[in-house]
């Protein structure tokens, strides 16, 4: 069977477009950055006379400045884990201005995380209500300290995080320390309440030193990348062929 030189470089053209299909690797990528909330912007202070209940929230929020977006130009974001661990002392205190003053207090501390879709999370809380104090006819002031910390991991491949964590610039994530405190007077003089972290170093309940409430954020991304396509070897050989083939002909015409 005869095989024109026409036919012969159109199947060598075909040919030599035959690729091998690019490889798909998984990989990862950890970044991670530390925070501390300074307790002068954490303080919830509230003041009451007698007769009257009132309370305060104040919520210190903080963002990641040093935790980079996957880059897209790597492959494709599959999902995205968030790994937390958190330490640290808040301080509760309260103190009439008067003697024969009865009065109870409650207070709370929370740590929340927020990032894009996977909303708003409650890591952790730490509080407490305190009893009426003893009536004496001396002003008096209380302050008891609570250990907050802990750890936890969050993953997530919800399409509109992926969405929200590629491309240019940094993490859209928060971290909140929020303090509430609720005071109410029964009788006697004005009351004043506050709840904070710790200033820097404070003594636990088992007397061991508590710090300002801190930790860290890591953020791990998993992806997958794909490699270039290659031609494929058999392609090639043929291609060549197909030169040889124009080679032969050219020469036979002369």
């Amino acid at each position: 069977m005869r095989i024109s030189i026409k036919n012969f470089i159109a199947a060598s053209v075909l040919g030599a477009g035959v690729t091998i299909a690019g490889t798909v690797h998984a990989g990862t990528i950890t970044q991670t950055e530390a925070f501390t909330f300074e307790f002068a912007p954490s303080v919830a202070l509230v003041m009451v006379s007698p007769g009257n209940t009132a309370n305060t929230t104040n919520q210190n929020t903080l963002g990641f400045t040093g935790i980079n977006n996957f880059n897209s130009a790597l492959g494709s974001l599959n999902a995205v884990r968030f790994d937390i661990a958190w330490t640290g002392g808040v301080q509760n205190t309260w103190s009439n201005s008067s003697g024969f003053t009865s009065h109870t207090a409650t207070f709370r501390s929370d740590i929340n995380f927020s990032s894009g879709s996977a909303g708003n999370v409650l890591l952790d809380t730490a509080g407490q209500t305190t009893p009426p104090p003893p009536f004496t006819p001396i002003p008096l002031i209380s302050t008891t300290t609570l250990e907050i910390s802990g750890a936890t991991s969050i993953t997530s491949s919800d399409a509109n995080l992926l969405a929200l964590f590629s491309g240019p610039g940094t993490i859209a994530s928060t971290i909140q320390l929020e303090n509430f405190v609720e005071l109410t007077v029964l009788s006697g003089g004005s009351v004043m309440a506050f709840t904070r972290g710790c200033p820097s170093i404070c003594v636990g309940a088992n007397g061991d030193p508590l710090t300002q409430v801190g930790g860290n954020l890591t953020v791990t991304y998993d992806f997958s990348e794909t490699m270039a396509e290659i031609p494929a070897p058999g392609g090639i050989a043929l291609f060549a062929l197909g030169l040889i083939g124009i080679g032969a002909a050219r020469r036979r015409a002369r």
